[in-house]
């Protein structure tokens, strides 16, 4: 017979990741404070009898970039193409600095780029008030490190969910570097996911409510995203950290 793939659901309940300590060694099945822990067995369709082949939905080129744009452009985001080699999300004045988009390789390692950066964007105080974002001091620290975790996995949620193409390898290893500062937690990555989903959820409920304040009001009434993340990639730019103040640039 076949043998199916076990997968994990992880949900955690809302407050500051210092609230989480006394459940992570709960026993599978266990609940505290509506901590959850599931695993689950999984087939794939290609193992089950009866079930038609999988057609991708195929994206046309002008099709893809017209998505990216309009996630873009309905963040209200002010991006400023200043750059030569750096991308980065400002604290200080609300906005996100690009290379010019001739800089970049193809569009999707520009709208990778620039996803990434707006899923920092999504957390400033009067947005989602992310806490990984906010105390954040010095590039590096533990917090910075979070964050990038999940802007990078906020920016492959929403490329794939519209299509964009973009390289796993590249944005494998990038999600990698930022891991390995973060093996102290066995459970980051799944908060990571957690946060980085409802990024998502916000940027892209944008292209029904006109307004942040109407998409934050959206996200908050629907079902908790806190679920298991998504297995995708995308490009982006190799920049240099900034030395000027950095606790207030969130830089790719």
């Amino acid at each position: 017979g076949e043998k199916g793939t076990q997968i994990e659901f992880w949900q955690f309940p809302k407050g500051k990741s210092e609230d989480l300590d006394d459940s992570r060694d709960l026993p599978a099945g266990e609940s505290k404070d509506k901590f959850i822990y599931r695993i689950y067995t999984v087939f794939n369709a290609s193992q089950i009898e009866g079930i038609p082949a999988h057609t991708p939905r195929v994206h046309q080129e002008w099709e893809v970039h017209q998505s990216a744009e309009t996630i873009l452009q309905n963040s209200g985001a002010r991006i400023i193409h200043d750059q030569q080699d750096r991308a980065f999300y400002s604290r200080l004045t609300d906005d996100i600095h690009l290379p010019p988009r001739a800089a970049f390789q193809s569009a999707g390692e520009y709208y990778g780029t620039a996803l990434h950066e707006l899923a920092h964007f999504s957390g400033a105080e009067s947005r989602l008030n992310r806490e990984t974002l906010n105390e954040s001091y010095r590039f590096g620290d533990p917090n910075y490190a979070k964050e990038e975790l999940r802007a990078e996995l906020a920016s492959v949620f929403l490329m794939a969910e519209r299509g964009i193409p973009h390289n796993p390898d590249s944005h494998a290893a990038y999600i990698g570097s930022w891991v390995k500062s973060l093996q102290d937690d066995k459970h980051e990555i799944f908060r990571a996911a957690r946060d980085a989903h409802r990024a998502a959820d916000l940027l892209l409920s944008l292209e029904h409510n006109k307004s942040m304040e109407a998409a934050l009001a959206y996200i908050n009434r629907i079902p908790s995203v806190e679920q298991q993340p998504i297995v995708s990639g995308s490009a982006v730019v190799s920049t240099v950290p900034c030395a000027e103040n950095p606790s207030l640039e969130m830089e790719l």
